[in-house]
């Protein structure tokens, strides 16, 4: 269940192409069972994502095999794994063929729209580390991870971002560790942001503004108690 399944044809001159379709299914493993014939219509848990697109694939390429048509490039044809993970079956695949050009894939339980040049899509645990204490004993020694977060936070919400290409981004949670009680400083504070852009351009504008915001609220943190405690690290 973990690995991809790929036809991977000879090398040859021109450019390569990618068919692709993903195998798993948001429903737990074990949850389809059997598939039930409804007149013209089969039921079953993941027939709609992404069974479908995996029948529709291979018809692909049982009507190119009965066409007789020859490929001027090269096409390779797989079938994928975790997608509804974190897409580590395509992540690997492209890894091992940096000569992709382009890919389609067949996903969803209709045919009659195409997406393309898709939406770029990140999220982000910025976490501030620093000193905890008693905030009655420590107070005016320490910077506050929390603080550090909250002006983030404050910075990033005034971002402006262009109606067109459509771009989005939003904080979406923060936390700090259960260990630190009501009346203590926080030695860490975790902030999620997630952010979105059907231009390529502006999402990386983008990012580049919020990482601005977070290394400027850790540094004013910082400066405002007169201090060089805090860090922040980043995992994408």
């Amino acid at each position: 269940e973990k690995y991809n399944v790929e036809s991977i044809p000879p090398e040859k001159d021109g450019k390569t192409f990618l068919l692709e379709a993903h195998l798993d299914t948001v429903f737990p493993f074990g949850t389809v069972t059997d598939v039930l014939r409804d007149g013209d219509e089969l039921r079953a848990p993941g027939i709609y994502d992404n069974a479908r697109g995996i029948a529709c694939l291979l018809s692909a390429l049982r009507a190119l095999r009965a066409s007789g048509l020859r490929l001027k490039n090269r096409l390779i044809v797989a079938g994928t794994t975790r997608e509804e993970e974190d897409l580590a079956g395509m992540r690997e695949l492209l890894a091992r063929h940096p000569e992709l050009t382009a890919s389609v894939s067949v996903d969803g339980g209709f045919l009659e729209r195409i997406s393309y040049n898709a939406t770029s899509y990140r999220a982000v645990e910025y976490t501030f580390h620093g000193r905890s204490g008693h905030v009655f004993q420590v107070f005016g020694q320490t910077a506050n991870t929390l603080g550090a977060a909250g002006r983030a936070l404050a910075k990033i919400q005034e971002i402006r971002v262009p109606e067109s290409p459509r771009t989005t981004f939003s904080c979406t949670a923060l936390r700090t560790p259960s260990h630190c009680g009501v009346t203590s400083f926080p030695d860490s504070c975790t902030l999620f942001v997630s952010y979105f852009s059907d231009g390529l351009a502006e999402f990386d504008a983008l990012e580049r503004e919020i990482e601005s915001c977070v290394q400027s609220a850790c540094e004013e943190e910082n400066r405002r108690w007169g201090v060089d405690q805090l860090t922040v690290t980043k995992e994408t």
